[in-house]
């Protein structure tokens, strides 16, 4: 009798332990990255994320004077799990121009610099929230006319760590 309690006892521990460690990892955006107006030139622009000023000297950059803001996204997740994380490079306009990310990862407890393309590991902290500030680079491979358009995307990844 008391071999049938205890088996289903673990049983019922086990169960608990697997429904904790699938809770899902939300990522939530809370300010786009915005470079503001850009100078249609072949080059790059670099955006700090941590203050959200130009790293460039503007005479050979493809920023303009004017303020940009850094991108700000939460990820809320199990508290005190290890998480992984990358921030790919996105090209947009047929490779034209690329979007290279990097930031700050910040939890209660640490802040971690990443880069483009590389998987950073975080403790989500005794919250379970990462907030991500972002910047990073865009490089322009061509000169864009005044008219051309285009859109910032994200290709983010993020799981926990087994």
């Amino acid at each position: 009798m008391n071999k049938r309690n205890l088996s289903l006892t673990l049983v019922l521990c086990c169960s608990l332990n697997i429904t904790a460690a699938d809770k899902e990892i939300t990522l939530q955006k809370i300010q786009e990255v915005d470079f503001n107006t850009l100078i249609p030139r072949v080059g790059k622009c670099q955006l700090n994320p941590k203050d959200s000023l130009f790293l460039d000297p503007l005479y050979e950059s493809t920023c303009s004077a004017f303020q940009a803001k850094r991108g700000e996204f939460r990820l809320t997740a199990e508290p005190l799990r290890l998480i992984k994380i990358k921030f790919n490079s996105v090209s947009v306009n047929s490779g034209v121009v690329e979007y290279l990310p990097d930031g700050i990862a910040k939890t209660a407890v640490d802040e971690l610099k990443f880069l483009p393309n590389e998987e950073l590991q975080i403790n989500s902290g005794p919250l379970g929230i990462v907030n991500l500030e972002i910047g990073g680079t865009l490089v322009f491979y061509q000169k864009l006319n005044n008219a051309e358009k285009f859109e910032l995307t994200y290709d983010v990844e993020y799981d926990y760590v087994n």
